[in-house]
């Protein structure tokens, strides 16, 4: 998993569709694995609960025209 400065040095890149999804990751991610590891129990499996959310999320995330 990528560290969350890589990310948010990433989430500034123009012209990047995914780019309000990796800020809306780099905002929120530590809060969402400490949310998860309150569910599940560990925090590996919390960190790829999440992980795997923002995957389908960026699956499900239209393409721009060309």
């Amino acid at each position: 998993m990528e560290t969350e400065e890589a990310v948010a040095e990433g989430a500034g890149d123009e012209g990047d569709p995914a780019a309000p999804l990796t800020a809306l990751f780099a905002d929120h991610h530590v809060a969402l694995v400490r949310m998860a590891l309150l569910i599940v129990g560990d925090r590996p499996t919390a960190e790829d609960v999440v992980q795997e959310v923002f995957i389908a999320m960026h699956g499900s995330h239209p393409s721009p025209p060309q």
